[in-house]
């Protein structure tokens, strides 16, 4: 009988992926601001890009719609590349349908942001949120509020896809499609022993 390492079972589950702002999963029409200065609009917003999202005017925020529910589990921003302007206190929200909205206070009232404009900060959320909508606003910032970032979590398919992966381990007693999802990789995550 083969039985799974806890670590292996740990690191299966782990749920801490960029969810597409990055690596243009999410498209341009995605993310949305309640405004922008210049060309500095919501789709210059990805992290490690070469341009930034920076609004104009106060209470200002910046959405992302992940077109179905993710379990978040955190935030990676960045300032601009080419200034001097970082957000370096900011707030979420997070919202099934776009429409209502709900403060994320789990771990306070705001997170910290950055502290220069390339090194890119997480922010990991310490009760995950199940979301389609995920809205950042910028509370405080260093030159202007500039922004790049992207979401953390995890996609249900790859949930599923890793408890499918144990099931069948279980019963097949050999590694299968193990590159389905990137957090489960062949040989190094789920590692066998004979009892």
């Amino acid at each position: 009988m083969f039985k799974y390492f806890r670590e292996a079972l740990e690191k299966s589950s782990m749920c801490l992926h960029g969810l597409g702002v990055e690596d243009g999963n999410i498209t341009d029409s995605q993310l949305s601001a309640s405004s922008s200065i210049g060309g500095n609009t919501p789709d210059k917003a990805r992290l490690n890009g070469n341009s930034c999202w920076m609004p104009s005017g106060t209470s200002t925020w910046i959405q992302v719609n992940l077109n179905q529910i993710r379990k978040v589990t955190g935030i990676v921003i960045q300032g601009c590349p080419q200034s001097d302007h970082w957000i370096t206190k900011f707030k979420l929200k997070y919202s099934m349908d776009g429409a209502s909205w709900n403060d994320y206070t789990a771990d306070g009232t705001f997170f910290p942001g950055s502290t220069d404009r390339n090194t890119p900060d997480t922010q990991l959320l310490g009760t995950p949120v199940s979301a389609q909508y995920i809205r950042i606003l910028p509370l405080e910032f260093s030159g202007q509020a500039g922004l790049r970032f992207d979401v953390l979590g995890c996609t249900p398919d790859c949930k599923n896809s890793a408890r499918l992966l144990v099931s069948r381990l279980t019963v097949a007693h050999h590694p299968l499609w193990l590159n389905r999802c990137r957090h489960v990789r062949h040989q190094t995550q789920l590692q066998l022993c004979h009892r």
